[in-house]
């Protein structure tokens, strides 16, 4: 059984600042001014969805940049449910385009922009033949951008269950996020905290079932590879 202490000592100090860094650009982009300034080059129509999906598509190939804080004024600009469907076809873009560079053009290309040792890292849990679910467990807790070349590098897995696995990852977060950065920006602290609760008490039991699969994956890539 994993326990709460090890799960504790394995967040590094990079996640940390990880976090604190997101939460400045989730607080800076709920601000109304940087909202009515953003406003002035996304508009609520069929050219600022277009350019908000391909802008959040393209943060999401460039590692180690994170789109997750474009929702905050997303969600005032489109309202929570239409970004929170922007937000998730600009992961699934950035995903298939990550995926496919790493499964067509390989390591030599992949070096020029992006460390392959951060890629291998992946390899315990990705070698061999990975469960559908197992992977969509992986997406939910791990970053879209290195786990997307990670998959189309490493794993066998075909484009379709890639594709779906992705959507079902990356879907439900893009949702909560949404209502939970348009309740920050409309100023409604009460839900925000109530679903930042939820959301944090949900991941929190995401990520001890990662861990439980990680270390599940850990001694099966031992027993391939070590015989």
């Amino acid at each position: 059984m994993v326990s709460f202490q090890k799960i504790w000592k394995s967040i590094k100090s990079h996640h940390i600042i990880f976090i604190v860094l997101v939460g400045l650009a989730v607080y800076f982009g709920s601000r109304a001014d940087i909202i009515d300034y953003l406003s002035q080059f996304i508009k609520g129509d069929l050219l600022g969805t277009i350019f908000f999906i391909v802008v959040f598509a393209l943060i999401t190939v460039l590692v180690p940049l994170t789109a997750l804080p474009l929702i905050v004024p997303g969600s005032a600009i489109f309202g929570p449910l239409l970004v929170s469907v922007y937000a998730t076809l600009g992961w699934l873009l950035g995903s298939l385009i990550a995926f496919v560079i790493a499964r067509h053009l390989g390591k030599p290309f992949l070096s020029l922009f992006i460390s392959i040792e951060k890629i291998e890292k992946y390899e315990e849990y990705l070698s061999g033949k990975i469960e559908f679910w197992g992977l969509v467990l992986l997406r939910m807790v791990m970053p879209v951008d290195l786990l997307s070349y990670a998959v189309g590098l490493l794993s066998k897995i075909s484009f379709k269950k890639y594709m779906l696995a992705t959507f079902l990852g990356v879907a439900p977060f893009a949702f909560i996020f949404s209502y939970i950065s348009d309740a920050l920006t409309q100023k409604q602290y009460i839900v925000f905290i109530v679903y930042s609760a939820g959301a944090i008490l949900g991941f929190g039991v995401l990520y001890i079932l990662y861990k439980i699969y990680r270390a599940g994956r850990k001694i099966q890539y031992k027993e391939e590879h070590f015989k």
